[in-house]
């Protein structure tokens, strides 16, 4: 399991530009389209989840892609995403704010790679970290009740 930060949970979402809400919006659902998970913030840098399954998972993201890459590749191994609420204070542009609209659809692009399994899920040589997740086949949607 991982338990990922949401800005949304609790009825709270706090967002300095209204792109930025629909653009998560957006991502968000495209995600649970994509791999049949009930997310409701997968841009959140809020990210937990064990160091043996990180290490083995084959993450390639080096930017903004990584926030989503690496749901993508949970979801696929069959682990749960668990939300809590955050609290979130979001940032302007002039106090530091990076992402930007281009990353953005970036991101849609990593999630259809890793949907259609054109990375591989597991880094070479390493063993999955547990037996469920070495057996669920890259293309497979999650199973019911895994997310």
């Amino acid at each position: 399991m991982a338990v990922f930060g949401s800005r949304t949970l609790g009825g709270r979402a706090i967002y300095k530009y209204a792109h930025a809400y629909w653009g998560i919006r957006l991502l968000t659902s495209v995600c649970n389209l994509l791999f049949g998970s009930n997310l409701t913030d997968i841009g959140t840098a809020i990210k937990m989840a064990r160091a043996d399954v990180l290490k083995a998972l084959h993450l390639i993201g080096g930017g903004f892609d990584l926030d989503f890459e690496l749901p993508a590749k949970l979801l696929l191994a069959g682990y749960e995403i668990r939300e809590v609420p955050i609290s979130y204070h979001p940032r302007t542009y002039e106090e530091g704010k990076k992402i930007r609209v281009v990353d953005g659809l970036y991101s849609i692009l990593v999630m259809v790679r890793d949907r259609l399994g054109l990375t591989p899920l597991w880094e070479a040589g390493r063993p999955a970290p547990c037996r469920r997740c070495a057996s669920a086949p890259p293309l497979e949607p999650p199973r019911p009740g895994l997310t």
